[in-house]
């Protein structure tokens, strides 16, 4: 009876600690990272996909793929995403890439010349969505008849690594990705 007692309230005390120890955990692991969620197939609605319907869909999702970005990247697309405002003349943007920081959060279209945020005239703003939607692995979901629909695309050009994979995938999977810092980091592009 008594070892009983003992070994219950040892459980009851790793049980309380090791919750806090996740909490902890849990937010050290969004503070120093960017998470990118995207549907795998390209999907038609008859109304705009919202950032909150986004926002939901990617805190239902577990990360299934981490990508390491070098200080210089990781800063200045943290730096983005913080500065990026929904453009007030395309308040119903159709959200399909939804990207968050531990504080800021953002919504990417597809392949329009209307984007989610104000100010994508700027050069570095239509980079950096580029970098996202490359980096994540957005721009391989998409035949080369279906990408040079894209207008930043067609400035920045079409990634070294880029190769179509859409025929692979399974029907309507969600894609979410975490970028890290990382100093050590081979560049690609």
């Amino acid at each position: 009876m008594r070892y009983s007692i003992l070994i219950i309230i040892i459980i009851g005390f790793l049980s309380c600690s090791s919750s806090h120890f996740i909490k902890v955990r849990q937010d050290a692991y969004i503070k120093d990272s960017i998470v990118v969620c995207y549907e795998q197939r390209r999907f038609e609605t008859s109304i705009a996909v919202s950032r909150k319907e986004m926002s939901m869909i990617s805190d239902r999702m577990s990360i299934d793929t981490t990508i390491a970005l070098d200080n210089h990247d990781f800063t200045n697309l943290v730096d983005f995403i913080k500065s990026a405002h929904q453009d007030p003349v395309n308040k119903r943007c159709d959200a399909r890439i939804y990207v968050k920081t531990d504080t800021f959060d953002m919504c990417l279209s597809d392949f329009t010349d209307r984007w989610c945020i104000s100010d994508s005239s700027n050069r570095s703003s239509r980079y950096m969505i580029y970098f996202i939607k490359w980096r994540c692995g957005y721009y391989n979901l998409f035949s080369e008849d279906e990408i040079k629909y894209d207008t930043i695309l067609n400035e920045f050009g079409v990634p070294k690594d880029y190769h179509h994979i859409s025929w692979i995938l399974p029907p309507y999977h969600t894609k979410k990705i975490k970028f890290y810092r990382c100093d050590q980091v081979k560049k690609i592009r």
